[in-house]
């Protein structure tokens, strides 16, 4: 991997070159990890938050009160990574919901015990106490989740289009598409 750098070569063996060029990440990079920001109606400002590890982001927030909120997104070792706010600090949520389970891109709530989070293939949801994986179509990609009460759920995202292939004679042949819905 490589990270771009914009300054003139001191050394012969260093792969800098003047002006925009490459240089191997492992001479220096930056940083990428979870970030939180809060709006108090004048400015943003940078929120104290659990140290994640490099490549963590997240990708969603919903705040049902302002000491329960929740963010999701992705960090590199279970693949969900799930924040929760309590009014005083942030915390990391784990639970073996989160297993196998790919990115949360958006998370929603009505109450306190109902939140969905969604994310490719994946659709979680908290009942207050615990998260659970809920049953999706394989072929969905979320990327978005409304919460309206626990049985008005909406999502958005994409489907992936599955063909059904046959062995013939001359190799492998389209039979035609399965059915999505």
């Amino acid at each position: 991997m490589h990270a771009p750098v914009s300054r003139t070569a001191r050394h012969r063996n260093d792969h800098e070159r003047t002006g925009l060029g490459v240089r191997p990440a492992r001479a220096a990079y930056r940083s990428i990890t979870a970030l939180i920001e809060h709006w108090n109606g004048a400015s943003w400002s940078v929120v104290s938050s659990p140290r994640v590890g490099h490549g963590a982001f997240l990708s969603a927030v919903m705040a049902i009160s302002s000491n329960d909120v929740w963010a999701a997104g992705s960090n590199n070792s279970s693949g969900v990574l799930m924040e929760h706010w309590n009014g005083t600090s942030w915390s990391v949520v784990s639970s073996p919901a989160f297993t196998n389970v790919g990115p949360i891109r958006g998370i929603s709530a009505d109450a306190s015990n109902d939140v969905w989070a969604i994310g490719t293939a994946t659709t979680l949801h908290w009942n207050g106490q615990t998260w659970s994986q809920v049953p999706a179509p394989s072929t969905f990609r979320g990327n978005a989740v409304t919460a309206l009460s626990p049985t008005n759920v909406w999502a958005a995202g994409s489907r992936s289009r599955e063909h059904h292939w046959k062995q013939s004679r001359t190799g492998m042949a389209r039979a035609g598409r399965l059915s999505l819905a």
